[in-house]
């Protein structure tokens, strides 16, 4: 039987016995580029800012747009996931959870460059509630639809704190 480090992947290559190199621009590359099938609408980035100089319809503007974001946001999320993989936990959760809302910061920036102030405030609060409301729910429905008591740490350092299903209930 083998014996594994606690520092190896359970899945994937194991460095045991192997020495690999650093990674180099490269391979990182190659890896980020092939880490998902959404990558091929990256083909649409260009496109789409081609498009967005001309006078195109809104419609096709927007949609063109719409579709370039989505390879941008998975590789994204690889990135911070990786990043979060070498920074430990702490500085992980802090890059997820600024970078998860890159669009918001985005849109605002530019919104508020053309005085749209109401759009910012939609914005922001809709990035609030998606993430108070439907994230945070669907944790508690989803971890309680099998557990009767959860526990959820609530920062790094601190104590866990319980929540007890019993408690619920009239």
């Amino acid at each position: 039987m083998v014996q594994h480090s606690e520092n190896e992947p359970l899945l994937g290559n194991s460095t045991h016995g192997h020495h690999h190199a650093e990674p180099t621009f490269w391979s990182s590359f190659k890896v980020t580029a092939t880490s998902s099938y959404f990558n091929l609408l990256l083909v649409f980035v260009p496109i789409a800012l081609v498009v967005s100089g001309l006078n195109a319809s809104d419609t096709v503007v927007f949609s063109l747009n719409f579709i370039a974001i989505i390879p941008l946001a998975k590789l994204l999320g690889f990135a911070t996931e990786e990043i979060a993989l070498r920074s430990g936990s702490t500085v992980g959760s802090l890059l997820n959870a600024t970078f998860g809302n890159a669009v918001e910061l985005i849109l605002g920036v530019i919104a508020l460059k053309e005085g749209l102030i109401r759009v910012v405030q939609a914005s922001i609060l809709g990035s609030i509630l998606s993430n108070i409301l439907l994230v945070l729910g669907f944790c508690f429905l989803l971890g309680g639809a099998t557990r009767t008591e959860q526990t959820f740490n609530v920062t790094g350092k601190l104590g866990a704190t319980r929540l007890d299903r019993s408690r619920w209930k009239g």
